[in-house]
């Protein structure tokens, strides 16, 4: 089981196939930042990965997982978005509190991400392998879509991590 698999699931949705796709195009926001892949998502959104990480799709879920490590980004997707992503985030805190041995909020408060109606929860938990640290940014880019990009690293690498959570944010787009 990967660490991705023992992370909890943020926004429902049963969606598409997803490919990859080595390129020297342009990422969706600049240029392919170097050591960078563009992963095109069958239900459309595109978004640069570093090019040694590998892809599960199970569901509307997409991870993106390290080789060898315990760093993925996890993308999840609805078409049925609520309407405050702050909100959203705090409905879902008891539960995922609840099922994350040591469970502790950081912050749950909107962020300013493009244009999008966007909210950032950042938590700790204790997982088997050590201490994890979680980015969850809930970005609403339209009335029928939402998408939760959830940054999970071992919490000794959080600092070293950001920069790589930075590159995934500027050059995410959602599907049309």
């Amino acid at each position: 089981m990967t660490s991705a698999a023992r992370e909890p699931s943020v926004l429902g949705g049963a969606l598409g196939p997803s490919t990859d796709v080595a390129t020297t195009d342009p990422a969706p926001s600049d240029v392919l930042p170097a050591g960078f892949r563009l992963h095109v998502d069958g239900t459309g959104f595109a978004i640069a990965i570093p090019e040694d990480w590998t892809v599960s799709k199970d569901g509307s879920i997409t991870d993106f997982l390290e080789p060898d490590g315990d760093r993925f980004l996890r993308i999840d997707q609805t078409q049925t978005p609520l309407s405050d992503p702050v909100a959203d985030w705090e409905s879902q805190e008891t539960d995922v509190s609840t099922r994350l041995g040591g469970y502790s909020r950081i912050r749950i408060e909107p962020v300013s991400y493009r244009d999008y109606n966007a909210a950032d929860w950042e938590f700790t938990w204790q997982a088997d392998r050590g201490a994890v640290h979680v980015l969850n940014r809930n970005t609403i880019t339209g009335p029928d879509r939402a998408y939760a990009l959830y940054w999970s690293t071992p919490e000794g690498q959080w600092e070293d991590s950001l920069d790589l959570f930075e590159t995934f944010v500027g050059t995410f787009r959602p599907a049309a």
